[in-house]
């Protein structure tokens, strides 16, 4: 795997990071929210001591464990841009992808859509209903229904360890990591154009670090931020400091429902660690989703699927990501 590693490999870069002012353990989770939508695009002069404080703060008053001194918030470092590959894996997402990007997009829109219903009172007589009255449905009157947009912000962390250079089973032309980046905006382009979706795609880790290499942030858009999307890899796998980043992020957004999807192809680093966050995560309300590349994340995550082809990587993360957004 030498080549690949070599192929793969990240120099070192600038980067912004994760936090800004003292915090009250008084102060509100609106108010937290805010100093955390700064403090990820922070620099790394300004980040202090009680960063991690802040953030579990904000993953709720769960009673501290052992593992949370262990932990340490990840800085967000800026990624290498490659406008070349980026343009060129936009040119074949926008290619390749608009088919089901379009379904993705307008089974979500036609589910909000204005519906009659039956009801018992109204101004409305729906005369297809009358007869139901000799039966003793009251049912007559019609009325739109009318749901919400699905105000939810997703947020896909995408493992590049370096394991992910390996070739993909099935399509040896491929790496695991430029089917996970194609899939990843493929996605993410899918997504930024349904009204009330708000998507963003980090890569971990940064090197052989806990730190992690946002590639599209909450509310930026896709295309220009194409360049960075390039097929990295670099270290292992540690999802527990990712996690805490995804968590921030989506914590920081507005929008009501948060979902962060887990994108990986093996084991986290840590285990406890990463179960310890998962649980954090979920007391708040973040709902998560493993995908794993041949590898299972059900004991990881409640709620979770397992991809052994990998063809099949990018139309089930729209799958899934189409189920997730129908339920809202």
């Amino acid at each position: 795997d030498a080549d690949d590693q070599d192929q793969y490999s990240q120099p070192g870069h600038t980067h912004s990071a994760a936090s800004s002012t003292d915090i009250p353990q008084d102060q509100g989770s609106e108010q937290l929210a805010q100093n955390l939508a700064s403090v990820l695009s922070a620099s790394d002069d300004d980040v202090p001591d009680n960063v991690f404080e802040a953030a579990k703060q904000l993953l709720g008053s769960q009673p501290v464990n052992s593992y949370d001194e262990n932990v340490h918030m990840p800085v967000a470092m800026d990624p290498d841009l490659n406008p070349a590959i980026g343009n060129a894996l936009m040119n074949k997402v926008l290619g390749n992808s608009g088919k089901i990007r379009a379904s993705l997009q307008g089974l979500v829109q036609s589910s909000r859509c204005d519906r009659p219903v039956n009801k018992r009172s109204g101004n409305r007589i729906d005369g297809r209903r009358l007869s139901r009255l000799s039966q003793g449905d009251s049912r007559v009157f019609k009325r739109r229904s009318h749901k919400q947009a699905p105000n939810t912000a997703i947020h896909l962390l995408v493992d590049g360890s370096t394991s992910m250079a390996d070739r993909a089973p099935n399509n040896p032309n491929h790496s695991l990591i430029e089917l996970a980046m194609e899939s990843a905006m493929a996605l993410a382009l899918a997504l930024e154009g349904i009204s009330g979706v708000n998507p963003a795609v980090t890569r971990f880790p940064y090197n052989d670090t806990g730190n992690v290499v946002p590639l599209l942030k909450h509310s930026q858009k896709v295309r220009l931020n194409a360049p960075k999307f390039a097929p990295i890899v670099s270290g292992g796998t540690p999802l527990h400091t990712a996690l805490w980043y995804a968590a921030s992020s989506v914590l920081a957004t507005r929008e009501e429902r948060k979902i962060i999807m887990v994108l990986t192809d093996g084991q986290p680093d840590d285990l406890d660690l990463t179960k310890a966050i998962i649980k954090r995560c979920e007391a708040t309300g973040i709902e998560l989703v493993g995908v794993g590349v041949c590898f299972d994340t059900s004991h990881l995550f409640d709620r979770s699927i397992c991809i052994n082809d990998v063809s099949e990587l990018r139309s089930e993360m729209f799958r899934i990501s189409r189920d997730l957004l129908l339920a809202a």
